[in-house]
């Protein structure tokens, strides 16, 4: 269970995908899960965070089953994606491993296996870490896509404090037989604009737009037919990174 952090807000200071954050934590849960993060900067933040009473409350209505604790963490991971968009970047539901020295993200709903596969990974590859296991940063970082950890991880803390170049990107389907090939176009960005945050902003929609159309062009994406099997992993493996498969000894 998520308590008050001594009854009180604390306000601290955090570097997150390169920007100087500052946010009022009010329960435990998102002052551990953003403890890694903190960095002492002076000056003006770039973005400004807090849940007020009003936010929760009106998340209180709608999310029942959730208590204040992640109403907090979604509330302030709404609205650092939300504000990430002014700043190159963007937020893809998504499980993101790094493999020498690039990053792999496995986008799909909730449910279909994303967290699943990039354990296969984890357990069959050397040198295999967990970026983000739910909501990555994806941001122009020195001309290049990089997936970036971020405190907002879903229901677990497994996140890292890394910038890794994307290497490329899965759109996950579940299927009997593994397969995987070039994604279409079309499905590429009915996919990425479901599985991110458009803010309710009168230029957010165009920003997204603008970012997702550079994502698209730079960085190989496929659709991936996946089981929970070793030949699944195999199969993703050898297409999106172009090595041959070697099973950790």
């Amino acid at each position: 269970m998520s308590a008050l952090i001594g009854g009180i807000m604390s306000i601290n200071r955090y570097l997150i995908a390169g920007l100087k954050c500052e946010m009022d934590v009010r329960f435990d849960m998102l002052l551990e899960r953003s403890r890694k993060y903190l960095y002492p900067f002076s000056g003006k933040p770039d973005i400004s965070l807090s849940a007020s009473d009003e936010k929760i409350e009106i998340l209180r209505k709608r999310y029942k089953n959730l208590n204040d604790a992640q109403r907090e963490y979604m509330i302030t991971s709404t609205y650092f994606y939300s504000a990430l968009l002014d700043f190159g970047g963007f937020m893809l539901h998504s499980s993101a491993v790094s493999y020498n020295g690039k990053a792999y993200l496995f986008t799909a709903d909730s449910g279909t296996g994303k967290s699943t596969h990039t354990r296969l990974w984890m357990q069959y590859l050397d040198g295999v870490e967990m970026i983000n296991d739910d909501k990555p940063a994806v941001k122009i970082v020195d001309g290049r896509f990089c997936a970036i950890g971020t405190p907002w991880s879903g229901k677990t803390a497994a996140n890292s404090d890394v910038t890794v170049p994307v290497g490329a990107v899965a759109l996950l389907r579940r299927s009997g037989a593994p397969y995987i090939k070039p994604a279409e176009t079309s499905d590429a960005v009915r996919t990425l604009l479901k599985q991110t945050v458009i803010p309710p902003r009168p230029d957010g929609t165009e920003k997204l737009a603008v970012l997702l159309d550079k994502f698209i062009r730079s960085v190989p994406i496929f659709e991936f037919g996946c089981d929970i099997s070793e030949r699944s992993l195999i199969t993703s493996f050898e297409a999106m990174t172009k090595e041959t498969y070697k099973r950790k000894s």
